[in-house]
């Protein structure tokens, strides 16, 4: 039976079945809240999506990405716009600008929109391309990067190709992605799946 199943329970006063959380958790939320609906269940499950422009920020209130080693890899869960840390670079005497930027730990979602400089990818000028891995255990190495690049397995990255010298891009653009986070267990069992809170 799962948690949800065992709120409604003793909500309906057939109590979960379980003295402890009988005792320790529907009780006390009850006496607290008073008489519980569903209603007041979907509200304390399931809060409110937050605006992503409330986002947390690496400074100020732009989103910016890092090139360091050692940095810690973040989880993101629900709708987040977040930068990453830009782990390869093509060679600067190539033709293009290729880019690898992590994100978070995976497997994720997927990505919802993507800003270059503050752009929309759809609205850049020029050529470009991208490829998004979600993170998940088998993902294969990119392509542009296959002689130099791992997997980078349970990452969720993105990979990009860019013109070289383009002048929406310059040599280190600043990328920022709307992603719907990590995978989650449901509560009431089966397949993960993404999740708003």
């Amino acid at each position: 039976m799962s948690i949800s199943d065992k709120a409604l329970g003793f909500i309906s006063g057939k109590g979960t079945g379980n003295d402890f959380l009988d005792a320790v958790i529907f009780g006390p939320a009850t006496a607290y809240l008073g008489k519980w609906s569903n209603e007041k269940i979907q509200e304390a499950l399931m809060p409110a999506m937050p605006e992503i422009n409330s986002s947390p920020t690496y400074r100020g209130d732009t989103v910016y990405n890092t090139c360091q080693e050692d940095l810690v890899v973040s989880r993101c869960y629900g709708r987040c716009k977040i930068g990453g840390n830009k782990i390869r670079y093509n060679d600067p005497d190539d033709t293009d600008l290729r880019i690898i930027l992590a994100h978070c730990s995976g497997e994720i979602e997927g990505a919802v929109s993507y800003e270059v400089n503050g752009i929309a990818w759809g609205d850049l000028a020029g050529s470009h391309t991208k490829t998004e891995y979600v993170g998940d255990r088998t993902q294969t190495a990119d392509a542009r990067f296959a002689l130099q690049a791992s997997a980078y397995r349970s990452i969720a990255y993105t990979a990009f190709t860019f013109e070289k010298d383009d002048k929406q891009i310059g040599n280190d653009p600043n990328i920022t992605v709307v992603m719907d986070g990590l995978l989650c267990a449901p509560l009431a069992g089966g397949a993960d799946a993404f999740t708003r809170n």
